[in-house]
């Protein structure tokens, strides 16, 4: 409880900050330019989206009920799961652009362009809008014995609500952290016969090829922390939704939810930090 109140709030604020300036600095500056910037756009607009939704939930520890009514509810719902989806494929897209023009570098100017990434981040975007359009009408807000109000969804709508978990867990979970592991280690595997070779050789064309590689490097490294960060929140939503299936029950005992809650702030993390990576580790967006 006093992370919720302390912590989740400073997480909310730096993350609105970061994220509005790392969407001005790929947008407006030379960085408009790279293919791999409008990904990072729609990676800024998507943590920015969550981070809003987030707050709005945030705002129910200081009694501003706005979730628990109708209208927000569902709202907030189909918000946090359409930017947590975006926010996820869009690291994978941008990793496998970084794959490509790593390993298949004569493929670039064909798949690592502008227009390409529109098109990848709108069907991503219209996909998800469709996929998880159910929340507005599964989700409403309970209220219990004790007036309690909650954001839940409702009981009648059980076998969808188990339908949409299944999804997201598989697609917004599962698939696209598999993808973003197995890219980056090839991706390293690469980076680190080029850095061989770099050591090796002082020619033009190797140090023509370091600036690609500097990217590659930054991109690397946020997808790693986006994954390792993104594990334990979502090791635990593996447990509970393979425990569906195979028990019929998927509600954890109190301390092992406590632990879910820790690990759920956790992962807000994600939705705030990208900034700080770039200005670490990306010299031009310095």
């Amino acid at each position: 409880n006093f992370l919720n109140l302390y912590f989740t709030p400073i997480i909310i604020i730096v993350g609105l900050i970061g994220n509005t300036l790392s969407l001005l600095v790929f947008s407006v500056t030379h960085l408009q330019r790279l293919s791999s910037s409008f990904y990072l756009c729609a990676l800024a607009l998507a943590d920015l989206g969550f981070l809003i939704g987030l707050s709005v939930v945030w705002l129910n520890h200081i009694s501003i009920d706005l979730y628990v009514r109708r209208g927000w509810c569902q709202s907030v719902q189909y918000l946090t799961y359409v930017c947590g989806f975006l926010a996820m494929w869009n690291v994978v897209s941008f990793t496998a652009e970084r794959y490509i023009i790593v390993y298949h570098p004569l493929q670039k100017d064909k798949y690592c362009t502008e227009k390409k990434a529109r098109i990848v981040v709108f069907s991503f975007v219209v996909f998800s809008l469709v996929m998880y359009s159910c929340t507005l009408w599964i989700y409403d807000v309970v209220v219990f014995f004790n007036a309690e109000k909650v954001c839940s969804p409702l009981p009648k709508y059980q076998n969808v609500t188990t339908i949409l978990y299944s999804i997201d867990t598989v697609f917004g979970c599962v698939v696209p952290s598999f993808l973003i592991v197995v890219l980056n280690v090839r991706i390293m595997i690469k980076i680190h016969e080029t850095a061989m070779a770099i050591t090796q050789s002082a020619t033009k064309k190797i140090t023509r090829g370091r600036s690609q590689f500097r990217t590659a490097r930054m991109l690397l490294i946020l997808s790693s922390i986006f994954v390792l960060i993104n594990l334990p929140s979502h090791a635990f939503r593996v447990h509970a939704f393979v425990s569906r299936f195979s028990t019929g029950n998927s509600k954890a005992p109190a301390d092992k939810f406590k632990w879910h809650e820790f690990f759920q702030i956790i992962y807000f993390l994600n939705f705030a930090i990208n900034f700080f990576i770039y200005s670490a580790c990306g010299r031009p967006f310095r």
